[in-house]
């Protein structure tokens, strides 16, 4: 890009085009195109330098970058907003990570490290709630009593008289079939995997 910029602006002055600035200016092609190239080349600079501060982030504030943009509760303005915060957990300095689920079992290896023991029963808030943590406090022999995400919204009426949702559906363990408010059998069709964030 740079090479282009250089090579726009030279064409530029040996043309002896002049620049226009203000409304009602036209500026022409050469002028916009290298308005626009060195305004990537100033945002990939930009990149470059924030880069080792990012590390595994997506972004960071810039007034803290030690710290991760995260969703607040709602104030009382009834607006709820991202803004810079640390994920402090239990035996941890601080983390970066924007959600819980990523710090259980972490933690859990640090405390068992520092205090040579192993709690047998845990307890979490829904934020901790995620498959590859329920699969590896199975693993480590821990019994987990964790609030799953959608404790709050199952409770609602709305939730429980949506015949459509697969929970409320009549389920036959026998043939592993769901069956659907017109009488239809449904079962699973395929499965998948995906690798997590944390491998």
């Amino acid at each position: 890009m740079e090479e282009d910029l250089t090579t726009l602006k030279r064409d530029a002055s040996e043309k002896y085009l002049s620049f226009v600035y203000g409304r009602g200016k036209r500026k022409t092609q050469v002028q916009r195109d290298i308005e626009v190239l060195e305004g990537d080349l100033m945002r990939r600079r930009k990149c470059l330098s924030d880069h080792p501060t990012l590390k595994e982030r997506h972004s960071f504030p810039k007034t803290d970058p030690d710290a991760t943009f995260m969703g607040m509760k709602e104030d009382h303005m009834c607006k709820g907003q991202l803004k810079s915060a640390y994920n402090l957990q239990l035996g941890v300095n601080r983390s970066s990570e924007r959600v819980d689920t990523l710090t259980l079992l972490p933690l859990l290896d640090r405390m068992e490290s520092h205090l040579d023991d192993r709690h047998a029963h845990l307890m979490a808030n829904a934020g901790y709630d995620s498959g590859e943590n329920l699969q590896g406090l199975l693993d480590r022999q821990q019994v987990g009593y964790i609030k799953p995400q959608n404790d709050e919204r199952s409770k609602t009426r709305k939730y429980k008289n949506n015949a459509y949702l697969r929970e409320n559906m009549a389920y036959d363990e026998g043939d592993d079939t769901s069956t659907c408010p017109y009488g239809n059998l449904m079962s699973d069709q395929y499965s998948y995997q995906r690798k997590s964030k944390s491998g």
